[in-house]
């Protein structure tokens, strides 16, 4: 597995990629404090080999470069232009889907603003918002937005956020969630949730369904971060997504339950492609 870097204005976006040459691409997007590792056992996935698989660490995570201007660039709608150029010079013109992960979901729906021209999009553990679904809605308890929005997060704090995320039979995974928290750029959580609450987000639900994409949101029913229910309402979205709830999997899916993922995204990818 390689990893590779591209520039977009002015940013080093680094990524891991398989099967450079395969004609088809399946891109991951990961989640707030989280990096392009967070996809390792999806790149790795034998069933998945038969495509070009991309893995992208977002602005100030993972290898990828910092802002230099964190009040204007760490907002979603930036992240997802800066997303939007960096897939488009990716896919080099061939056929691709993209799949996000929590924030990356976020991402994912910004992206939709854009000419994006995916085959589809897998929305894993979603936290998408609008209109008809405010940001309040989507999180839990106190300490997920302490410590996915704030700045100088004790230890001890960390802790009992990770002890929420995943459980402690996954001593390595939580381990790599740890990391990846500490080495992102302590911005992006402050600026991320001060810009969203001055309303600098778009209507992501609305994106998602004037896309007419088709789109598959795949929902840990353990979710501790996000309401495994958010999404349940009536009319919220329109035929073309579809949900798949999994049991005995919480949050982080990737790592949780990576073999039953990897399996779905098989599945769409040859039905989609």
């Amino acid at each position: 597995m390689q990893l590779n870097s591209i520039i977009i204005e002015n940013y080093t976006i680094t990524y891991h990629e398989r099967n450079s040459e395969a004609n088809e691409t399946v891109f991951f997007i990961h989640g707030n404090s989280n990096s392009s590792l967070l996809w390792d056992k999806q790149l790795n996935d034998e069933q998945l080999q038969s495509y070009r698989l991309i893995a992208i660490d977002l602005p100030g995570h993972g290898e990828s470069s910092h802002a230099e201007n964190p009040v204007e660039d760490y907002t979603i709608i930036k992240l997802g232009g800066l997303m939007y150029n960096t897939i488009n010079q990716l896919s080099d013109g061939k056929p691709f889907i993209v799949c996000g992960f929590s924030l990356g979901s976020n991402v994912v729906a910004e992206m939709l603003t854009f000419d994006l021209r995916p085959k589809g999009i897998i929305l894993v553990s979603p936290s998408i918002v609008g209109q008809a679904l405010a940001p309040a809605t989507i999180k839990n308890k106190a300490i997920i937005g302490e410590v996915l929005f704030g700045s100088n997060i004790t230890q001890k704090k960390l802790d009992e956020y990770l002890q929420l995320a995943i459980p402690d039979q996954y001593h390595h995974e939580r381990g790599l969630l740890q990391s990846d928290y500490l080495r992102t750029d302590h911005n992006v959580r402050v600026f991320l949730m001060k810009n969203a609450l001055k309303g600098i987000f778009s209507d992501e639900v609305a994106l998602v369904n004037l896309s007419e994409l088709s789109c598959l949101m795949i929902i840990g029913l353990d979710d501790e971060i996000t309401s495994p229910d958010s999404y349940d309402a009536v009319d919220l979205f329109t035929a073309k997504v579809n949900f798949i709830k999994l049991d005995s999997t919480g949050h982080f899916i990737p790592l949780e339950s990576p073999k039953r993922l990897s399996n779905l995204v098989k599945m769409y990818a040859d039905e989609t492609f």
